[in-house]
């Protein structure tokens, strides 16, 4: 299955007499998505990648302004169902931890711990001594069976109270953040590196419209190096397709970032953003909110 289609960001920063600088994360381009075109405003641009998480970026230099600045980007996409062979199932025969690739996805992240409750609670669903594949389906089934989904979404004006793992385990419920940031915590307490991807679902049923908020997802890394996907919160909404999430990725989405802790590029001033979905902006080295807008359109 494929689908093409123009995703757009429109953002605006408040008035200044200093210049700001506007950080958006560049769509990912990999074997399922491919950015075909890309439509940038005509301003200052510098590109660049954080080498720990591997998202890619780009950040906007904005003028002084006496009004709010206005600026819109888009890219023409085409994205690919992603259906992952099942592998073997076997363990590791070299430790994560030693191989440069995913030992940084073994490490807790500031707001998804791998170690105390989450630990704890890891090791009732399942033992560190089973394959990888074994213990991820053991998370994955544990989360769809045990948390609901809260149908209010990542939308930027939530975007702050989201991520909570503690109250989502407390409550039972939570959003894409919630269920993923758990499954990665429980695997990493495993020793099973996994790490998150953020992104934009874009509607089934619709050829163009606005999106409210980001979803995001999670792989882990096979003992052949390959990652496999998961979605746990799409899989609980739809639970006639919970195999079908464990392994593969519907074409209606958009990747952009990967990762917790992201450090920009040029590094911006305040400490490492937890979740780099939305633009970022800073004004004399101070953040400033800017207002967002999501569309898309099938081409």
């Amino acid at each position: 299955m494929r689908r093409a289609f123009r995703f757009s960001f429109e953002t605006s920063v408040p008035a200044s007499d200093a210049p700001t600088s506007v950080w958006i994360p560049r769509p990912v381009e990999d074997a399922w998505q491919q950015i075909t075109s890309e439509a940038l405003p005509d301003l200052p641009c510098e590109r660049g990648v954080d080498p720990e998480t591997g998202t890619a970026m780009m950040c906007f230099a904005l003028p002084p302004a006496s009004t709010p600045s206005s600026f819109a980007l888009g890219f023409t996409v085409e994205r690919l169902q992603r259906s992952q062979p099942r592998p073997a199932v076997t363990g590791y025969t070299r430790p994560p931890s030693e191989d440069d690739r995913f030992a940084h996805f073994l490490k807790s992240d500031s707001r998804v711990r791998s170690d105390g409750g989450n630990l704890d609670r890891a090791l009732a669903i399942a033992s560190p001594d089973e394959p990888p594949l074994v213990i991820a389906r053991k998370i994955f089934d544990h989360l769809v069976e045990t948390m609901g989904y809260d149908s209010a979404g990542c939308t930027p004006e939530r975007s702050d109270h989201l991520g909570d793992l503690e109250v989502a385990c407390d409550l039972r419920t939570g959003t894409c953040t919630e269920f993923h940031g758990l499954f990665v915590a429980f695997a990493r307490a495993l020793g099973v590196p996994a790490r998150f991807t953020f992104g934009f679902n874009i509607p089934r049923d619709k050829q163009t419209g606005t999106i409210g908020g980001y979803h995001c997802w999670a792989d882990i890394a096979l003992p052949d190096g390959s990652w496999f996907p998961v979605d746990v919160s799409e899989a609980s909404k739809r639970p006639e397709l919970a195999d079908f999430y464990f392994g593969s990725l519907d074409e209606n989405r958009i990747a952009f970032s990967y990762g917790r802790d992201v450090q920009l590029v040029p590094s911006q001033h305040a400490p490492r953003l937890d979740r780099f979905i939305f633009p970022y902006a800073e004004t004399r080295n101070v953040a400033v909110e800017p207002t967002l807008a999501f569309s898309f359109a099938d081409v």
